[in-house]
């Protein structure tokens, strides 16, 4: 259900967006980048299809609230608890999503900073 970035599906864009397919490619180039999994771009359809519906209606930052405030699918989340239980330092959850790979999607998504496990199922 998850990428690593050491994972090869995790180098494209389109399995794992922009950003994740960057750190991905770096990192098995050999360049320093910190470990870290990746929630596939498909698990991802639905909640952007529910955000286009918000934003109709209440614009972008509606629409990002909305989709933030979604649960998780129940086996996404206990995968995402499973995957960080042995991680102990603080974690940076960002996103990366099919449209960050122009320059003007850069930053314009979520990033999270100080993670722990414990809040990782939030």
């Amino acid at each position: 259900m998850l990428l690593t970035l050491d994972d090869l599906a995790c180098t494209d864009p389109l399995a794992s967006g922009a950003k994740a397919a960057w750190l991905a490619r770096g990192k098995q180039a050999g360049l320093p980048v910190l470990p870290g999994v990746v929630v596939p771009a498909e698990y991802s359809k639905s909640a952007m299809a529910f955000g286009v519906e918000v934003m109709e209606k209440r614009g972008s930052g509606g629409a990002r609230l909305a989709i933030s405030g979604r649960p998780l699918p129940e086996s996404l989340s206990d995968a995402l608890v499973e995957a960080t239980v042995s991680v102990s330092e603080p974690m940076v959850v960002r996103s990366s999503s099919l449209l960050e790979g122009g320059g003007e999607w850069s930053g314009a998504f979520t990033s999270y900073l100080e993670v722990f496990h414990g809040e990782v199922e939030t």
